[in-house]
């Protein structure tokens, strides 16, 4: 979190990590969030799980050193994105916004540890339902973060970064958030990116990452007949790559 802040990365994420109940939710469940919405009753499940393993945790009768260290590692970094989002919202610094399970993830292994601690100290059968309540929360947070929805950028932008030639130029027809690769390929070959810079340039070689099958976008992205594809591959779901050449 410090070094996305001090990046000045943080303005893409902000809108998410506002202050609202749904977001804390999501940062006390963290270990119950997944990478889509789940309904509320999903996300109020994983949160009431975690505060209830947490009391657990504090209870005389259950406190050990080893305990209070698991519940303290458990809550440093729910507490810290919590307390940096209502100062933000305080000083109304709302790029800071932070209330968001990518800063919180690292307690994820404290709180698991502190919800097993609770399943198998309670009566058997308060166990078992524990037990299935938490499989629930987790099964329905961990299926939509396999959607097939999500393009596969990554193996498109490694296949261009592992027979990229200086001077090639690169563009996305397709409607995806492709920013944080491009920046990526761009410390490492600094590639032609912009329709305008392309148009400019004229590169001898260029890529195209498109929809499968959407003739449209990649007439509109070359917008000359000047190009022909000489190597053209698809990394499911939802991404093509094509290399042009004159």
């Amino acid at each position: 979190m410090v070094i996305q802040l001090r990046a000045g990365h943080q303005g893409g994420v902000a809108p998410y990590g506002r202050l609202t109940a749904t977001n804390a939710a999501r940062v006390v469940g963290t270990p119950f969030d997944g990478r889509h919405p789940e309904s509320t009753a999903i996300l109020l499940l994983g949160a009431v799980m975690v505060a209830g393993a947490i009391a657990s945790s504090l209870r005389r009768s259950q406190r050990s050193a080893d305990r209070l260290l698991v519940v303290a590692a458990a809550l440093l970094a729910p507490v810290t994105v919590l307390a940096v989002t209502i100062a933000a919202e305080l000083f109304h610094q709302t790029t800071y916004d932070s209330l968001i399970t990518r800063y919180s993830a690292v307690a994820a292994p404290f709180i698991l540890i502190a919800l097993a601690w609770w399943i198998i100290t309670v009566p058997r059968p308060w166990g078992a339902a524990l037990a299935v309540a938490t499989l629930i929360a987790a099964l329905s947070s961990l299926i939509p973060s396999y959607s097939i929805r999500q393009p596969n950028l990554r193996g498109a932008f490694a296949r261009i970064a592992s027979d990229y030639h200086i001077g090639d130029g690169l563009l996305v027809a397709a409607p995806v958030a492709a920013d944080y690769y491009l920046a990526r390929l761009r410390r490492a070959h600094r590639p032609l990116s912009a329709q305008r810079e392309v148009a400019a340039a004229d590169p001898p070689r260029l890529w195209v990452l498109a929809d499968p099958g959407s003739a449209a976008a990649k007439e509109q992205a070359l917008n000359s007949a000047r190009w022909r594809t000489s190597a053209q591959a698809r990394f499911a779901p939802a991404i093509e790559l094509l290399l042009e050449t004159h």
